[in-house]
């Protein structure tokens, strides 16, 4: 999570809070557990800065945090909703289930190849989450407040079968979540919508026969036990939320 961002957040919450008087809840939530990286930070990195940056302000006001990670409220195709709607405050949103309502999140989707630097991705998007109009107001528009960007590792195939051309695609079913899709036009291979959280079961029970996706989601979430098949392809690294 950026520093900026944090203050951003922090500042906010001093002032709601003294409308609260002395504590201000705050329901926070994803629909991914906290064994995935993002919710990881934001129950480890966000919610102990926001603590400490309300603390060394010298106020009296402190955060009732209302942690409901792991899907307890919503699934990975409402992330958009939930935060919109106000089942959460702060949530992750995954945009790459959004792309029809949240387009230019999906610009990195629509360009595969590009990199697999996740570093300069992040730097480059909360850079343009704030300074970009048309970006920020996508948000807006949505009714939520960009705090920070969710940037994937590159992404590659995992699978129960290995990939040594493309013949080995054919009548081939993948999880490819949201706009991921589009890259496996023309292969041959059919597209099933997912998440991290579906995609064990999905290939364990024959839903599909493996995945694409990045390092950083599959490890935590053992899909390699049910698809120990690793094609490298070097997608590259995704914005996502």
């Amino acid at each position: 999570m950026k520093l900026k961002a944090l203050t951003t957040i922090g500042a906010l919450l001093i002032g709601s809070a003294a409308v609260a008087q002395q504590s201000l809840t705050v329901n926070i939530g994803s629909s991914h557990p906290e064994a995935n990286i993002w919710v990881y930070a934001m129950k480890n990195t966000f919610q102990p800065e926001v603590n400490r940056i309300l603390a060394e302000t010298g106020n009296e006001y402190q955060v009732n945090w209302v942690e409901s990670y792991a899907g307890t409220l919503y699934k990975f195709t409402d992330t958009r909703e939930a935060v919109m709607d106000g089942i959460v405050d702060i949530g992750m949103v995954g945009t790459v289930w959004e792309g029809a309502n949240m387009p230019l999140q999906n610009v990195t989707y629509f360009t595969p190849f590009a990199t697999e630097d996740h570093r300069m991705i992040i730097e480059i998007f909360d850079d343009l989450s704030e300074n970009l109009p048309e970006l920020k107001d996508s948000w807006s528009e949505n009714g939520m407040v960009h705090l920070s960007s969710l940037i994937t590792d590159s992404y590659d195939i995992y699978g129960t079968f290995p990939v040594t051309s493309m013949d080995d695609l054919q009548n081939r079913k993948l999880n490819a979540p949201g706009t991921s899709a589009n890259w496996l036009r023309e292969t041959g291979a059919t597209p099933v919508d997912g998440a991290l959280t579906t995609y064990y079961t999905n290939i364990q029970t024959g839903v599909t026969e493996g995945t694409l996706s990045f390092a950083s989601g599959i490890l935590p979430t053992r899909v390699y036990e049910v698809a120990p098949e690793l094609t490298r392809v070097g997608i590259g690294s995704m914005y996502f939320g």
